[in-house]
């Protein structure tokens, strides 16, 4: 059984939160520990919940750990309720069966032809997807194959939700995707709290400055006549009524500041009382700073001067903007995305002529634009994020051989669904859940036929998506969800490219499946004695000896751990193992640009001096996790660097690491970037710089 030290660790953090979801987390997190304990949920396995296939998509939290409750089961969604409504029953432990059953008679299968037809249904989950694979089935006249997914269904029945849910219209089949659709953006807006700090400096300029400019210009006058003690009175009145109204400052409450001061004056004279020298001198002096500071009370200046700050404060806060711009989206389908920004930015301006930027970049993150647009905008910042974008871009490539439209969209939904499932928690590299596994992915595996023109599509989506990482993140290795795509994408091409994962220290089980070897194979074809061979200190004849089967693991494995220093942590000494292994393969690099053959298309010498910069710009953070976690990720781009560093002559490696050691004000770094010199030299470097040295 796995142990519960991590999913205990994640149950406290919960506990200690106090925010919207934090019920939930404690929830899902006692789900997962009591769940283990009592023999409901296997940990570390393929089918995680007992008593379910592996095709049941599980509720997956962070660190790949399975809840006993599918993803298709748990609460009832809006359709749901709505289908409840319509069919007039109650939505209790029967209801699901129910509604499974209802698509399966003659109205319900006229239903989902219907959303066959239109488009007009959402995924949330691939098995929504199943009743719809039927219904296409059975139009065809495949009666045996669509009662054989069925007989599969069944027993699940009155637990998942194997219908869509309905939408007001179609998924457009595009290259313009957004990182967030309308609702996520929505929410996160309408999340905007006010900012007491601001609030409380509007609150001053609007309402405290004129009446300490009114006392300023009351105490200017010689004579505390009665007029005067009236128009005082009237003064510490409006105060009086504006306090009741506004109190987010505390500053003219405060007894030693100036404002409060001259009320307290202001009383005293009211009073009768008669003022000696010392305070009228107090008096006389804080008229003179406020008058230094800010202008005579009543001047054009002055009066221009409150004019400006009263405009100030009347402006909008964010959290009011924010706001709007939720009502705003509320009009927009909440499942879709905006084609173009002014659709929501154009009417609002008109009520709010100065929306601010940080508003504005919050919006754009559900409008719609081309990978490489959101990528140079800064609004896709890393391949992880990237990754997330890619399963419909994917699917288009994969399904571009469908000849039925509607078979088309619904294979492309099922993958995009399919692909928005997390990645479970596995043991003994066990394998993740596959598409093909799924029983209504099966049953229309014979209509899903490649042909050079779905091959040829694949592979240019395959190029596209390769060379917008490298030339976008070169200083950080493809995230495991990319690769993931690439190896989807490079099978759907015909080609066998052995792309690897990062694989979790805290699970390893000390071995690697064949596919490294393969990938150390690659390696050894492109940087047999190169500057990254030196530095690295591989010898890349022994690796192109090993077997590239299970017999040749061993040697793999044994030839990792050779290079690693003894510890007798065993977290840390699978770190450096894998690390190892990560430095052999070139961790994708080598199958990326020179088994595909992109090289030509790279400019190495720019890619080097990025992951140069970024490694410079980085400044340690205070706690000490994060700061290995950042070692880490600086070791990580100094191996790309050196990766592409070793495409070019070594005087020009030793100019680029003469720059870099001038620019370093780090002496570790500094002895690295000497080390990289020497390398370019032909000098084998014992001490490269490692992310678990």
């Amino acid at each position: 059984m796995i142990n519960l030290g991590y999913p205990i660790q994640q149950l406290l953090k919960a506990l200690a939160k106090s925010d919207s979801k934090a019920a939930e987390r404690v929830r899902d997190w006692l789900r997962v520990i009591e769940g283990t304990a009592s023999g409901a949920l296997d940990i570390g396995s393929r089918t995680p919940i007992t008593g379910l296939p592996a095709w049941v998509t599980p509720h997956v939290l962070h660190g790949g750990f399975a809840t006993d409750v599918p993803a298709a089961a748990g609460p009832f969604r809006p359709h749901e309720r709505a289908l409840a409504a319509r069919q007039g029953c109650a939505l209790d432990a029967t209801a699901r069966g129910r509604f499974n059953g209802h698509f399966i008679t003659d109205p319900g299968l006229a239903e989902l032809g219907e959303m066959l037809e239109s488009g007009c249904y959402e995924l949330e989950v691939p098995e929504e997807g199943a009743l719809l694979v039927v219904a296409w089935l059975l139009r065809q006249d495949e009666n045996t194959r669509a009662a054989a997914l069925l007989e599969e269904l069944q027993p699940y029945f009155a637990q998942l939700r194997f219908y869509p849910a309905p939408r007001a219209r179609p998924t457009p089949s595009t290259r313009r995707v957004a990182p967030q659709t309308i609702a996520e953006v929505a929410r996160n807006l309408g999340r905007k709290q006010m900012n007491p700090r601001v609030a409380a400096m509007n609150e001053s300029l609007g309402v405290w400055a004129p009446l300490y400019a009114r006392a300023v210009a009351l105490f200017r006058e010689d004579n505390f006549d009665e007029d005067w003690r009236r128009r005082a009175s009237e003064l510490l009145d409006d105060y009086a009524a504006a306090r009741a109204r506004h109190r987010l400052s505390g500053k003219p409450e405060k007894r030693k500041e100036n404002f409060a001061r001259l009320r307290d004056f202001m009383r005293r004279i009211i009073a009768g009382e008669e003022l000696d020298a010392r305070a009228l001198g107090n008096i006389r002096w804080i008229v003179e700073c406020y008058i230094a500071k800010h202008g005579v009370p009543g001047d054009a200046g002055h009066t221009a001067e409150l004019a400006h700050k009263a405009a100030e404060a009347a402006r909008p806060m964010h959290h009011h903007i924010a706001h709007a711009m939720t009502e705003a989206l509320a009009t927009h389908p909440q499942d879709g995305v905006l084609d173009d920004i002014a659709e929501v930015l154009t009417p609002l301006q008109a009520t709010y002529p100065a929306i601010p930027p940080a508003l504005v970049w919050k919006l754009r993150r559900c409008v719609a634009s081309t990978l490489d647009a959101l990528v140079t905008s800064g609004l896709v910042t890393s391949s992880d994020a990237l990754a997330k974008l890619l399963p419909r871009f994917v699917a288009q490539a994969r399904t571009s051989s469908i000849a039925d439209d509607n078979l088309a969209r619904l294979h492309e939904s099922l993958y995009v669904a399919f692909h928005e499932r997390r990645s479970l928690l596995l043991l003994n590299l066990a394998a993740q859940v596959k598409l093909e596994e799924l029983p209504w992915v099966r049953a229309i595996a014979p209509w899903i036929v490649s042909d050079d023109a779905s091959r040829a599509a694949s592979h240019a989506t395959l190029v596209e998506f390769a060379l917008l990482a490298l030339r976008s993140f070169p200083q950080a290795i493809p995230a495991n969800p990319f690769v993931e795509q690439l190896t989807v994408l490079a099978q759907a091409s015909g080609l066998q490219l052995p792309f690897v994962e990062e694989l979790a220290a805290d699970i390893f089980a000390g071995t690697f499946a064949p596919k490294f070897i393969r990938a150390a194979h690659v390696a050894a074809k492109s940087l047999t004695g190169s500057l990254y061979a030196r530095y690295y200190d591989i010898d890349y004849a022994d690796v192109s000896a090993i077997p590239d089967n299970d017999a040749g693991l061993p040697t793999f494995v044994a030839l990792c751990r050779k290079s690693t220093s003894a510890t007798t942590h065993r977290v840390v000494e699978n770190a450096r193992v894998i690390e190892r292994a990560q430095i052999i393969t070139s961790h994708n690099m080598a199958t990326l640009v020179d088994a595909m053959g992109l090289d030509a298309q790279l400019d190495r010498l720019a890619l080097a001096e990025a992951c140069g910069a970024w490694i410079l710009s980085r400044r340690p953070p205070r706690d000490q996790h994060a700061r290995l976690r950042l070692k880490k990720s600086m070791a990580y781009a100094w191996r790309q660097m050196v990766f592409y560093l070793s495409a070019l002559e070594g005087a020009r490696v030793e100019q680029f690491a003469g720059a870099l050691a001038a620019k370093c004000t780090d002496a570790k770094l500094q002895r690295h970037a000497r080390d990289l010199a020497a390398a370019a030299r032909g000098v084998t470097i014992e001490t490269p710089f490692l992310g678990w040295s």
